[in-house]
């Protein structure tokens, strides 16, 4: 999922504002911003693309670019709109105040943002792009994320009680409430749409939800202050940044015990796998580093850092080619790591403090119009002749009877 170096609006901490920076008030701040809560709720796990069925959020497939990305800016009150086929912000969509976590529907139809500080969940239609309802879900709603089917929409929030909102995603009337002893930083959904994992900042806990009737099945201790969780690509396992631990704790989905704990991180925030899982890209929260931490999985510790050219905080790994996109709170921009080169291929200016990036797969009518383009353009250039690839009928002898 995704967190924010800035001082995000992380859910159940009071922020002030100090200048242009928002400075959270806590005992210990470890020498550091504290980010936002996650949210995105499909960021890791279910917008990775590895980890999603063909039906589901980012799967879609084709040369080109077959998506676009959505960006939250918490300071902006805008979601940016990027096509992944240029790399360039087409629309800045106006949502509620302090927009922070999103969830794109399975279908491709609508995206879900929580305004943090309007205490609201905003749906934008991904046809007109804009904003066709908005509905109060709670104090300082900060997580979102949804059924693999797109039935329910999951928000968590911090009060009247911090616990998780559950929402019809056609009339956005509450159908139910999951209490929660803190509230939950981060919501992933496994893909069979069985169990919910949200992580509890400040009881230094994972639930296990129970989808099904909206049960809490188990609660696991993992650390100090964790932010994100992040579904391995097989889903055997899920790996949590532990902010004040500078750690990642490894949770066997099994057991549901830690099995493992990677050390050596300054403040992690978030996760990201490569596509074939063998790489984990981990963001952190430290003043000054600008860099992203990549994990060797199967040894179980880092193996090298990227510069990203900003403070990291939250990242995702894009559908369509298997990049890891890296927010960069203060710069204003998502750096693009290329996992090939494991260096940054593109930064994308976006508007002020971004904080989560999720992907939305082209309409049906898009896929088309982008596919009679490319043979348009094909043939513009003389490369594709109106009857290329068409074979002619074999001849026919009229005068011949039928068998």
């Amino acid at each position: 999922m995704k967190i924010n170096n800035a001082l995000l609006v992380l859910s159940p901490i009071v922020l002030t504002a100090c200048g242009d920076v928002f400075e959270p008030q806590l005992e210990d701040k470890h020498d550091a911003v504290l980010p936002p809560i996650i949210a995105a709720g499909e960021s890791r796990s279910s917008l990775d693309n590895a980890n999603t069925p063909p039906d589901a959020v980012g799967s879609f497939h084709a040369s080109g670019a077959s998506t676009y990305a959505y960006v939250t800016n918490s300071r902006a009150n805008t979601v940016s709109v990027i096509d992944q086929s240029t790399l360039t912000v087409t629309n800045e969509i106006p949502v509620g105040e302090r927009p922070v976590g999103l969830w794109p529907a399975p279908d491709g139809s609508a995206v879900y943002v929580a305004n943090q500080i309007g205490g609201t969940l905003s749906r934008i239609d991904v046809t007109s792009l804009s904003v066709t309802a908005t509905v109060p879900v709670g104090t300082r709603p900060t997580a979102v994320g949804g059924a693999r089917n797109g039935s329910f929409v999951y928000v968590s929030r911090e009060g009247p009680t911090s616990g998780i909102v559950v929402l019809n995603t056609q009339t956005l009337a509450a159908s139910a409430f999951i209490p929660t002893d803190s509230i939950p930083a981060d919501l992933v959904v496994t893909r069979d749409g069985a169990q919910l994992y949200a992580p509890a900042y400040f009881d230094g806990t994972v639930h296990e939800i129970s989808t099904a009737d909206n049960s809490v099945l188990r609660t696991l201790s993992v650390g100090a202050n964790p932010l994100a969780t992040t579904l391995t690509p097989d889903e055997s396992r899920l790996w949590v940044p532990t902010f004040s631990d500078d750690e990642v704790a490894v949770v066997d989905l099994s057991s549901f015990a830690v099995v493992n704990t990677i050390s050596g991180f300054s403040l992690p925030l978030d996760i990201a796998f490569s596509e074939d899982g063998s790489l984990a890209y981990v963001t952190g929260n430290q003043l000054g580093v600008h860099e992203v931490s990549v994990v060797d999985v199967a040894g179980g510790a880092i193996a090298g850092t990227i510069d990203v050219g900003g403070i990291p905080t939250t990242v995702t790994r894009s559908p369509n080619d298997g990049s890891i996109w890296v927010v960069n709170f203060f710069a204003d921009n998502i750096a693009i790591i290329d996992v090939t080169s494991g260096t940054v291929s593109a930064t994308i200016p976006v508007s002020t403090e971004p904080l989560f990036v999720a992907f939305v797969p082209r309409t049906p009518l898009e896929r088309v119009q982008q596919a009679m383009d490319i043979v348009q353009s094909l043939r513009d250039a003389g490369n594709l002749s109106p009857t290329a690839g068409v074979q002619a009928p074999a001849a026919i002898d009229v005068d011949s009877e039928p068998d």
